[in-house]
């Protein structure tokens, strides 16, 4: 029976990891195409390339701001660890 709700555990724990690492993984590569677009809008010249930098700087920096890697993980795991301590109490 405890071995069970070791794996369990362990489970709980390997699936908050991955949800922390998914979410650190696009805050930054979300963070860094939107460097990148700026640096285009900034270098080129042509109206068109502007244009596509800016909407893709646009999205890029909005998905950016809104994937808090950091403040999802603590949610994650503050109801990982209530619903926890309920399930064995």
């Amino acid at each position: 029976m405890d071995r069970a709700k070791d794996q369990q555990k362990i489970r709980k724990s390997r699936a908050s990891n991955f949800l922390y690492w998914m979410f650190t993984i696009y805050h930054y590569l979300f963070g860094l195409c939107g460097l990148i677009a700026s640096i285009l809008i900034a270098t080129t010249n042509h109206s068109v390339s502007r244009t596509l930098a800016a909407g893709i700087s646009i999205i890029c920096i909005s998905l950016f701001a809104s994937i808090q890697p950091d403040h999802k993980h603590r949610r994650i795991e503050t109801g990982w660890r209530s619903l926890d301590e309920k399930l064995n109490n």
